[in-house]
């Protein structure tokens, strides 16, 4: 077949599944806009879109639905064509209820930002900071700040590199593996975005501590070359007490926020579930900030450093210039402990105050968490049907506020009644899945708007990691050997691809109908199906 007829075949089958989607979100009437960029392996622009909305049964989805190639990444263009991308799908903006985009400026910025312009049109369209993104960036502005962990960051990048990208090297490193016997683990490449997962790469390098102190030890004696200089100076660096203290550390503290970076990423994570994975992480660091919980991990480290590198020493007091010296007088640590506890003491506090910072978003967090609170006090009886929070004001199109304000009240009824009926009963509702899950119950009927606003809350978007995630779907399409495709096969290949359930069971029949009914040749050599 011609690759005009392959075009229009996937063409078909796309737009098969495109508009059973699009069927379906229309159906709920309200959902939520997920966005986000990357440049492709042709250095093309490219958005994509997703929509995020919620069942009757209170079940959620993310779609993507389109990869839209940007000519700029101004606020202007991305919001017109985020525009004309549900206005091609008939999806009107009105119905947009959420928005969920990294931190850039285009995209967040409070005047003329993307989430700004849609808000203007829709102030019931909330913006949120993608929270794994945020759990992002404190990790990388902490890196950047403390000196141990950043030097032995950037020290494993460096290893990393030159064993990896060298089969001859990677062999040496292979046999000197197998001769130690010490660690069959190999080593990990350092991601230079995604901050959350470099544990693997760190804990590689500490598990192959010896086995790379041998590796380079050879690779600087044999190797007469820029990579021979490189290996001996990198072996000097892993000499050193203050980088394997720097790797531990950083373990220590990737490995915490690893799984709160987990949980933020999974597409039913709620609101209420993000914030307290984050209270929850922020605690864990605070309780590893004190005297007892250092030495411990202090003990540790020079025990396990002893056969590995130096002593531990303070590093060398070097005078400020003329220019920026305050006259204050120099901190002087009395021992390389006390500098290596400045060290530790230091990261932990950098990272809670950038936890706290980042994750007290004034704009649609404070909505979102109004909306949780209200249900879960009606739920346990706490509510007060004199009135409802001002924040319920710009869902006065959506949503009966006085027939809402009867339904809260009566929660509580409904939660002591599925307790008569149940062999575990529920002492307090701590879960806004909880009241859905008694709602769902046969015969729940009686409350319309509560269900509503359970779809809106349930429909607003906590992270962008289903937008991120569509781009490993284009890593794969869009390759080397196929930069040139168009735009158009690239959108129905990406269908295709993401859907794979979807297009799976679209009819085959109904795509050969289609495609023999689009002129007469075909219709002459096909005949009828």
């Amino acid at each position: 077949m011609s690759p005009d007829i392959v075009n229009d075949q996937i063409k078909l089958i796309a737009d098969s599944v495109l508009t059973n989607i699009i069927a379906d979100i229309r159906k709920v009437h309200w959902f939520s806009i997920i966005a986000d960029e990357a440049t492709d392996v042709s250095n093309k622009e490219q958005l994509t879109v997703c929509i995020r909305w919620v069942d009757d049964d209170f079940c959620i989805y993310e779609d993507p639905i389109e990869l839209i190639q940007l000519p700029k990444t101004d606020a202007e263009t991305i919001t017109r064509e985020l525009k004309s991308c549900l206005g091609k799908h008939v999806l009107p903006i009105a119905q947009c209820r959420g928005q969920a985009y990294d931190g850039a400026s285009n995209m967040s910025g409070h005047l003329n930002g993307v989430a700004a312009r849609i808000e203007k049109d829709v102030p019931a369209a909330l913006y949120l900071h993608c929270f794994a993104h945020c759990t992002n960036l404190c990790l990388q502005t902490v890196g950047r700040k403390c000196v141990v962990v950043r030097d032995a960051l950037d020290l494993v990048m460096e290893i990393s590199q030159l064993i990896r990208f060298s089969p001859k090297r990677s062999t040496l490193f292979s046999d000197v593996q197998k001769e130690l016997g010490a660690c069959s683990v190999s080593l990990k490449p350092l991601c230079p975005t995604r901050w959350t997962v470099r544990t693997a790469a760190v804990s590689a390098v500490l598990s192959n501590y010896s086995n790379l102190l041998a590796a380079l030890e050879q690779i600087n004696a044999e190797t007469h070359d820029d990579y021979g200089r490189k290996a001996g100076g990198y072996l000097a660096q892993m000499d050193k007490f203050s980088t394997f203290f720097g790797l531990k550390l950083a373990h220590l503290i990737f490995s915490g926020t690893e799984q709160l970076s987990l949980t933020l990423q999974g597409k039913d994570t709620t609101i209420q579930e993000a914030v307290n994975a984050t209270e929850l992480a922020v605690k864990y660091l605070t309780r590893l900030r004190s005297d007892s919980t250092f030495v411990d991990f202090y003990s540790k480290t020079v025990e396990e450093a002893k056969e590995l590198t130096s002593d531990p020493v303070l590093p060398r007091y070097r005078r400020p210039p003329h220019r920026i010296d305050d006259g204050e007088a120099p901190v002087l640590f009395s021992d390389p402990k006390s500098y290596f506890k400045q060290q530790y003491f230091e990261i932990l506090d950098l990272l809670v105050n950038e936890l706290k910072r980042r994750f007290q978003q004034k704009r649609g967090l404070p909505v979102m968490s109004v909306l949780e609170k209200t249900l879960l006090d009606s739920a346990n009886g706490k509510f007060c049907a004199l009135e409802l929070p001002e924040e319920f004001d710009i869902y006065n199109s959506d949503l009966d506020l006085s027939r809402l304000k009867i339904q809260l009240t009566m929660l509580p009824d409904l939660i002591t009644t599925h307790n008569t009926n149940s062999k575990v009963p529920i002492k307090k509702v701590t879960n806004v899945r909880t009241i859905c899950d008694i709602i769902n119950e046969p015969g729940k009927v009686m409350f319309s708007e509560v269900i509503k606003l359970l779809k809106i809350f349930y429909t607003l978007p906590v992270t962008t990691s289903t937008a991120e995630r569509s781009f490993s779907a284009l890593r794969r399409l869009k390759t080397f050997l196929r930069s040139t495709m168009s735009q158009s096969r690239l959108n129905h290949t990406f269908i295709t691809f993401i859907h794979k359930e979807r297009t799976d069971s679209v009819d085959e029949k109904d795509i050969a109908k289609t495609f023999i009914s689009a002129n007469d040749k075909r219709r002459k050599y096909f005949g009828n199906v």
